[in-house]
């Protein structure tokens, strides 16, 4: 306990020369003469008048006791007293104060530039009633003369209304402040209560004179030093080569404030805003302090983390790039701490649905990359077959089979691989298109309409007048039309009966037309009509072996030079000869063999005849015959 109070008066003292000089406090000087900082309305105890408190604080200039002049809102000024029982009141609150926080009264009336000053409404005030503890401040304090017993401010009513307190050092000095008796609050933070619970009701005004509401109880009003550091934008974290700026939040009479770190510098360590860089090399986390002291040389520190983010690094990984059918592929980005695909979603993994190039941007608190990916999805192929006009054709014409795909890897059934084909059979095609995803056939089914013309003349030749029946043989039609010597005589009639009454050459031609598919054919017969049966020629042979009409050759009724030729399709000679006839007796011409010794094959042959009489006038006959046998 010695020791405790050899401390005590050494601290005293030092204080008391501190207060003399006029320094105390001197980091927080104020452009202002000074400044009320806190009303104690609700003091504790049971004479609450004689114990109320007003914290002052004074600004850059001693200000004097016996200037100073105080309007309360209740109750008259009674001046400022400082005596022996002032002095003994000084000593019992100190003698409770465990910390290293004091109280001193003013040297000489001077209350120092920068120092903080506590008027107590009372020379009867009770030390007992409040606790100083905690106390780390040193204070000066002054007290009105006694005189007053009743409170000098109004507390708590619900009913709202407002209290003034005005202070002056003069007439170029002074200050009021105001506060509304239904805002203040009790020890729980609330409004209301019992009478013991609103006792430490205080109101503390900033430079402002702007009022807040507080309640400690019956604790001496004072501000402990306490510190908070800050990121000012951001959470810490430092990027390659980067920095963070930082700044700290003080509250009371703090001194020797300042930034520490083992693991980087700071720009300017003792400012409360500034900024960090780790030393190069440093990408571990860890932990940077601001400090400050409080009166009692005590630290108050506050710690902050700092960590390391590298660039991004965008990496899209895929479980496949090709594939058949939408949703086998994945695609899954890394190496940022957000992304934005170019579909627009935001997810590390997405599913793309179309072929194309998909792009991320990733980005952390250090910026952003990019990386890009081309996917494909192929498709099973489509296909079908076009043919124009029709799918059934005449025989000897064809017919084209378009395929249709957006591939080009076709094939047809024929063998052929280009796009379309031309065909002239019947029978079924196919059209086939082949992908990596699949396979598409077509088919399509082509008929071939065999409409031919063919009939027979019965008889083909003779002495006129005689009548040639002539008998449809056509197939695959619905149509006939019978025309002799180009004028059509008969319509659709299988069987006619062909009047030759006149000598010379009779030209039927028959055709026949299916008119579903629109194919035509003709067929022509040569019909002889002779008188006295000069000269009669065949349309017709059959040199097959039989014995039976196995030669083209010509009868004439009289003795007359033949000069015959006879002449095949293509206008070439294939015979030619000159004799002397016999009357009424058939002169083979030709057995069906070519010059070269081959076998003619069937078909329509032509003639010229040239008949030259003994007497009378030369005749000539142009034709043509049928060969229809075999010849063997």
């Amino acid at each position: 306990m010695h020791s405790k109070k050899v401390l005590k008066d050494l601290k005293r003292i030092i204080l008391t020369l501190v207060v003399l000089m006029g320094v105390v406090g001197a980091s927080y000087s104020q452009s202002s003469c000074f400044q009320i900082e806190s009303v104690l309305v609700d003091a504790c105890g049971s004479n609450e008048g004689t114990n109320e408190m007003v914290r002052i604080r004074i600004g850059a200039n001693d200000l004097s006791t016996s200037d100073i002049n105080i309007t309360w809102p209740n109750n008259p000024y009674r001046g400022i007293c400082q005596n022996t029982a002032t002095a003994n009141k000084v000593a019992q609150m100190n003698a409770t104060i465990l910390s290293c926080g004091y109280f001193v009264e003013p040297v000489g009336g001077v209350l120092p530039a920068n120092s903080e000053v506590l008027i107590i409404t009372s020379t009867d005030f009770d030390p007992s009633t409040h606790d100083y503890s905690g106390m780390q401040d040193t204070i000066i304090v002054i007290f009105q003369c006694s005189g007053n017993t009743a409170g000098h401010f109004a507390n708590y009513n619900s009913s709202c209304s407002t209290r003034t307190l005005s202070i002056t050092f003069g007439a170029t000095c002074m200050e009021s402040v105001t506060y509304d008796r239904c805002l203040l609050v009790n020890q729980n933070g609330e409004v209301g209560g019992s009478s013991a619970l609103r006792d430490g009701a205080r109101v503390d005004f900033d430079a402002a004179g702007t009022a807040t509401y507080a309640n400690d109880g019956c604790t001496i009003p004072y501000v402990p030093v306490s510190v908070a550091a800050n990121f000012v934008n951001g959470d810490g974290t430092i990027c390659p080569g980067g920095s963070v700026d930082i700044s700290a939040l003080v509250n009371g009479n703090a001194s020797q404030m300042s930034w520490s770190s083992s693991q980087g510098s700071f720009a300017n360590p003792t400012n409360l805003q500034t900024s960090y860089t780790p030393n190069g090399g440093v990408t571990t986390s860890h932990y940077i302090y601001f400090s400050a002291e409080n009166n009692c040389n005590e630290p108050e520190i506050d710690s902050l983390l700092i960590t390391f983010d590298d660039l991004p690094d965008v990496t899209i990984n895929a479980n496949a790039t090709d594939a058949c059918e939408p949703g086998e592929i994945q695609l899954t980005v890394s190496g940022a701490d957000m992304y934005l695909w170019s579909t627009g979603e935001t997810t590390t993994t997405i599913t793309p649905t179309t072929s194309g190039t998909y792009t991320v941007t990733g980005s952390n608190s250090c910026g952003a990359d990019q990386a890009s990916i081309t996917v494909n999805f192929g498709t099973v192929p489509s296909c079908s077959i076009t043919n124009g006009p029709s799918n059934v054709i005449c025989s000897g014409e064809s017919v084209n089979l378009i395929g249709n795909s957006a591939s080009s890897n076709v094939s047809w059934s024929t063998g052929e691989t280009t796009s379309s084909i031309a065909v002239t059979e019947a029978g079924w095609y196919y059209f086939t298109v082949t992908e990596d995803c699949g396979v598409c056939r077509d088919s399509i089914e082509i008929s071939v309409v065999e409409t031919t013309a063919f009939f027979t003349a019965t008889p083909n030749e003779g002495i006129i007048p005689f009548d040639a029946i002539l008998e449809n043989q056509s197939t695959d039609y619905d149509m006939l039309s019978w025309s002799v010597d180009g004028t059509v005589a008969h319509q659709n009639e299988e069987v006619i009966t062909l009047p030759v009454d006149m000598p010379g050459v009779y030209e039927v031609v028959l055709t026949a037309t299916n008119t579903v598919y629109g194919c035509t054919d003709s067929y022509t017969v040569t019909i002889m009509g002779y008188e006295n049966n000069e000269t009669h020629i065949p349309n017709v042979f059959t040199p097959n072996g039989d014995g039976l009409n196995d030669y083209f050759g010509i009868t004439t009724s009289a003795a007359v030079t033949v000069d015959i030729r006879l002449f095949n399709r293509w206008g070439n000679s294939i015979v030619v000869r000159e004799y002397e006839s016999v009357p009424d007796v058939f002169e083979p011409i030709w057995d069906g063999t070519m010059s070269n010794g081959s076998t003619a094959g069937e078909g329509v042959y032509f003639y010229r005849v040239t008949i030259t009489p003994m007497n009378g006038d030369v005749e000539e006959f142009h034709g043509n015959f049928q060969l229809t046998g075999l010849v063997k």
